[in-house]
């Protein structure tokens, strides 16, 4: 597909992932330095609730010992906004964004929504559920970083064993990646079956899809997840 960027693809456990972060913080020159302040302003007056957190970014990627290592620096919220503004893209691959792929356990059925129409990032669009990490991540396992993100977007229970598919160019975003990481619910899914989420959903609501589905989703209707399992499902089940 035109655009659509796979830095890799496998299945790695996210027990057999680790973090190796830096603590180096990414700085901008004096010249954009001087507009983030304008730049972070106009955003929280349009978005109250916006963070300017420590987000990650990922720098290169490495095996040791048959384990994926996720060598990361970090840069705050702010500067991402101004990098975003001027479309300047961030080192090899950018800031880390993980979308959860969560299937049913016989694959027929996966949970993804419509992200709500007041937010920041890619507002009507439909994606899997996720987030940005963040330094405080690395302090963790990264298993731990994907449960974070995923349950404080949506409440259900996933099976032990997930793991990484996906590592890809943000669709909609200058600087930022997506790691796409699968699993599989406990529950027993049906077609349509709405799912409480938080404020980041179309009436706070996830779904569960025919999997099928995917096919009908264009690509400039998604997420950069969606699209990868557009494009990849076969050879995922």
């Amino acid at each position: 597909m035109k655009g659509h960027t796979v830095y890799w693809k496998g299945r790695v456990a996210t027990g057999n992932i680790e973090f190796e972060h830096s603590h180096e913080r990414i700085l901008l020159s004096h010249k954009l330095e001087e507009i983030r302040e304008h730049i972070w302003e106009e955003t929280v007056q349009q978005y109250p609730n916006s963070y300017d957190g420590d987000i990650l970014v990922l720098e290169g990627v490495s095996s040791k010992n048959e384990r994926m290592i996720l060598h990361t620096k970090e840069i705050k919220f702010s500067r991402v906004l101004v990098l975003e503004r001027i479309g300047q893209k961030l080192g090899e691959y950018g800031t880390v964004g993980l979308q959860m792929a969560v299937f049913s356990e016989n694959h027929q059925y996966i949970l993804y929504g419509e992200r709500a129409h007041t937010e920041m990032y890619c507002p009507g669009l439909y994606s899997l559920p996720g987030g940005m990490l963040e330094v405080s991540d690395t302090e963790g396992s990264f298993d731990h970083a994907c449960m974070r993100e995923f349950l404080e977007e949506v409440s259900i229970d996933i099976h032990e064993g997930r793991h990484l598919i996906g590592i890809v160019k943000d669709l909609h975003s200058a600087v930022g990646i997506t790691l796409i990481v699968k699993g599989e619910a406990k529950t027993k899914p049906q077609a349509g079956r709405q799912i409480q989420g938080n404020k980041e959903w179309k009436d706070e609501t996830l779904k569960w899809y025919d999997v099928d589905s995917l096919a009908s989703l264009g690509k400039h209707q998604v997420l950069s997840g969606l699209l990868f399992l557009k494009k990849e499902f076969s050879a995922l089940q």
